[in-house]
């Protein structure tokens, strides 16, 4: 194999990734010279012509430089076709001797050079050369691209570390009044890993956090991560038996808090008291012993389909590379202003840290009356001139409605760069609401659940619709989205399958739940080694390319025989221009028969008769819901996702 046809190879293989498509068409530069005697002439014939290379079938790299040399003999065959592609690829060799002429002084300009790649492309390219040279056979798809940058430490609290060491009189962290800079909050999680080190925290163990929201939550995550453990947040809100069964599960060395509340009444372990941030930027107790990216980070818990609380462990490596993706993706900034919205227990709001802390700029929280209120969060955004801010499509819509009344001028959130939509099916209708704002944030529409923080991704461009939801779009760098029927087939476009995952920033089990893990972790059938993750989530692949979701497994009811998708009657319901947002479930009724009920909070100018006439002239009549209810509000969980399990039964509000 040429080594020009070897580096091509990899480089379309890592173009096909990152644009996530199989078919890639690379320019290239040829010779030209088939003429008759233009072998003898002097001068340059070069000329640039396109090669396609078809990447399907999770090929490695011997059987990708078969392709790239078939297609290369081709279009040498047709050199005075122009080129249509614009990825151009070209191997030099390196110089023998510095450029030298009379008179003529030549030096590099740096940075000169504004491309779009991604700046770890280079990284990426050199770990799929390196892979597929040692193993020619391996799938190239199969190759971890967990390296975002060149240069990147390997933990979150190290890039943190990079950024208080070059600015330590930036602000970190803002908690209504209180700032904190990058100098004291690394002095102050120096402390607090100390602290919890004497008590026996280190790699492989645990940490229990309940603190209040603010600055304190930011330099406990910190702390316990310069300390080598994995944290685990309890919130005072939540029921002390559900903090003792997440004490018990995790079994903490100690647990880190401010005062002895519940936490202390049903704490396992011993308590640290958090030290008051200090008035200085001390000089670091030490520095932080490097992270291991297969190390836990954190320990999130999620209610499980018993009920019982079941964690999830997260790497070092699963972090540090989103955070570094949204950096690099969304421009993330020193001087940016990040929303900490997500409840300090979810594993959104170590994201929304780390999307902060490790690229420069200021985590910024609000006071906890204002996360479910969408005015208070409306004047708050402004007040704090946030850049960025990570919700649910629900309460994004509740904003909207709320900039409606207190901003009649539709001037929007000036400061308001990116607003990061996951959690829930996105309304086409929602992200057509901003169009005519004066000024409007670019909205993202992400999917994956919480094994994996996040998986896919797509932008919204200005004056893009679509027929019910926004598409998930396409996985995210270091992550794989296939689309697979009951016997693990990939399904064909257009027709709806489960969605798994492929990664190794995958948390690769359950805590202490052997039999829950071997559910959802299944052999790969196609990599030998290998894990795929069933999500139960259902999706199917767009001609174009992108991902949608299509509902959740578990809410795919049968309703007197016939299969019915909550989801897809919410979208329909949603569709409707009355209508503000909609829920479903199914309710048990006496007689032991199930009867579909819709739920919508709608406009005066429309009933729930009407609504019901309009859904059964788009739905196959048996699985219509029995009627429709009108609601002021749905009822929310804590991090504003609808509350199904809250729905009031007919009889209760019903039309």
């Amino acid at each position: 194999m040429a080594p020009r046809e070897v580096v091509l190879a990899a480089f379309a293989a890592l173009l096909g990734r990152y644009a996530g498509t199989d078919d890639v068409v690379v320019t290239v530069q040829a010779a030209n010279r088939a003429g008759p005697g233009a072998g003898d002439l002097v001068g340059r014939f070069a000329t640039l012509v396109s090669v396609r290379v078809g990447l399907a079938g999770s090929p490695g790299l011997a059987e990708v430089v078969r392709r790239v040399r078939g297609s290369l003999a081709a279009a040498l065959r047709q050199p005075d076709v122009p080129p249509p592609a614009q990825p151009v690829f070209a191997l030099t060799e390196p110089p023998e001797a510095a450029l030298d002429l009379p008179g003529v002084v030549a030096r590099p300009v740096a940075g000169a050079v504004r491309a779009d790649l991604p700046a770890g492309f280079e990284g990426h390219l050199a770990d799929l050369l390196r892979a597929g040279i040692a193993d020619p056979g391996r799938p190239l798809d199969s190759v971890g691209a967990r390296r975002p940058r060149d240069g990147d430490p390997g933990g979150v609290h190290e890039m943190f570390r990079r950024h208080a060491a070059r600015s330590p009189h930036a602000v970190a962290v803002r908690y209504g009044t209180e700032s904190v800079e990058y100098g004291r909050l690394d002095a102050w999680s120096d402390r607090i890993a100390a602290a919890l080190r004497a008590e026996g925290a280190g790699p492989g163990k645990f940490v229990a956090v309940m603190l209040p929201a603010g600055c304190a939550q930011v330099a406990a995550v910190l702390g316990v991560a310069k300390s080598g453990a994995a944290f685990v947040f309890l919130d005072a809100g939540d029921p002390v038996a559900r903090m003792s069964a997440v004490l018990a599960d995790s079994r903490p060395v100690c647990v880190l808090t401010t005062q002895e509340t519940a936490a202390a009444q049903c704490a396992p372990a011993p308590l640290v008291v958090l030290e008051p941030c200090p008035p200085g930027a001390d000089t670091p107790s030490r520095s932080p012993s490097p992270a291991d990216p297969r190390m836990p980070l954190c320990l999130a818990y999620t209610s499980g389909t018993t009920g019982i609380p079941k964690g999830i462990a997260l790497t070092h490596a699963t972090f540090a590379q989103f955070a570094a993706w949204q950096r690099d993706h969304l421009g993330i900034r020193p001087g940016g202003r990040i929303a900490q919205w997500a409840p300090i227990t979810y594993d959104a709001a170590y994201t929304e840290i780390f999307a902060a802390l490790c690229a420069g700029a200021t985590v910024c929280v609000p006071p906890e009356g204002t996360r479910r209120d969408p005015v208070a969060m409306v004047r708050w955004l402004r007040a704090e001139r946030i850049t960025q801010w990570q919700t649910v499509p629900a309460f994004f819509g509740l904003i909207t409605e709320a900039l409606d009344v207190i901003d009649p001028d539709a001037a929007g959130i000036p400061s308001l760069e990116h607003v990061l939509l996951a959690g829930e099916v996105l309304p086409s209708g929602l992200a057509a609401a901003w169009a005519g704002r004066a000024v409007r944030p670019r909205l993202h529409n992400l999917y994956g659940p919480t094994e994996c923080v996040l998986a896919t991704h797509r932008e919204l461009l200005p004056g893009e619709r679509f027929p019910v939801s926004v598409p998930v779009g396409r996985a995210i760098p270091g992550r794989e989205v296939l689309v697979l029927d009951s016997r693990l087939r990939a399904c064909p476009v257009g027709v709806t399958g489960e969605i798994y995952l492929r990664s190794d920033l995958l948390a690769g089990r359950y805590h202490r739940r052997p039999a829950e893990t071997a559910r959802a972790y299944l052999p790969d059938p196609w990599r030998p080694g290998g894990t795929l993750y069933r999500t139960g989530d259902l999706g199917r692949r767009l001609p174009g390319g992108d991902l949608e979701f299509a509902g959740r497994l578990g809410n795919q009811v049968k309703v007197r025989g016939h299969r019915v998708e909550l989801e897809g009657i919410e979208a329909l319901l949603e569709s409707h221009p009355s209508v503000r947002e909609a829920a479903a479930r199914v309710h048990e009724h006496p007689s032991g028969d199930r009867r579909l009920v819709a739920y919508a909070v709608a406009d005066g100018q429309t009933s729930g008769g009407g609504l019901r006439r309009y859904l059964a002239g788009r739905l196959p009549a048996p699985t219509v819901p029995d009627t429709v209810v009108l609601l002021d509000a749905l009822p929310r969980t804590r991090t504003g996702k609808r509350d199904r399990a809250r729905l009031p039964r007919p009889g209760h509000g019903e039309v």
